[in-house]
């Protein structure tokens, strides 16, 4: 009975001793993680509302210029001139290559610009919590609230400065019309100077006697 009484204290301490030793082994591996809604953090920064204001200007100023245009071509179409109407077509053709190629690129700029002031931001508040890894909201399947540092981050992101430049000009290229016209011009300048120099090259070559033959030397009287 007594030795029995022994044998389940010892059981019971060791059961306890596991018990506290798989707590702190589990405690001291478990990874902390956090996460971000990044669809939020776009929606609520003030950087990122920044950066649509800025895309959103530049797209009414190119709408504007659109709009200018088509009431030009509307005019010419009233006064039967059609001579503008065809100018005025091909440069709205060259504007609209313009502006859809300058809206692409500022808005390529602007979301890398914001990616990576944003994956800055983000690498600084995991390491100062001693964060693992830290991931996006859509990629975890479960998550408890606490680890979500969605708001942390949004008031970190609007207290950094970042400048994304002028905007970028709407201007077209010279139109290939204007770029024949200059290579007309030029190649009828060149072959101006052509005639005149063929004209003085006889005046420098040695006329032929007539009486020569072919081998040189002048017949026999």
């Amino acid at each position: 009975m007594k030795k029995s009484v022994i044998l389940g204290g010892l059981l019971a301490l060791s059961m306890f001793g596991l018990m506290g030793m798989g707590g702190n082994k589990e405690e001291a591996v478990k990874p902390t993680v956090g996460i971000v809604q990044t669809v939020q953090v776009y929606e609520q920064s003030k950087l990122a509302k920044l950066a649509t204001e800025r895309l959103e200007k530049l797209q009414s100023e190119a709408m504007a210029r659109l709009e200018a245009m088509q009431k030009e071509m509307s005019a010419a179409e009233e006064a039967k001139d059609d001579v503008k109407k065809q100018r005025i077509q091909v440069e709205m053709q060259q504007q609209l290559y313009t502006m859809q190629a300058a809206l692409e690129a500022e808005q390529q700029k602007v979301l890398q610009t914001l990616q990576g002031v944003m994956q800055k931001v983000i690498g600084a508040c995991r390491a100062e919590k001693g964060m693992t890894v830290v991931l996006e909201a859509g990629s975890a399947l479960s998550y408890d609230q606490a680890a979500d540092i969605t708001s942390e981050i949004v008031t970190r992101l609007d207290q950094e400065k970042v400048d994304f430049g002028p905007l970028p000009s709407l201007e077209p290229a010279p139109a290939p019309e204007e770029d024949a016209s200059a290579d007309n011009a030029a190649d009828a300048a060149s072959a101006g100077e052509k005639p005149g120099a063929s004209e003085t090259a006889p005046a420098d070559t040695p006329a032929k006697d007539p009486a020569t033959s072919a081998s040189g030397a002048a017949p026999a009287k």
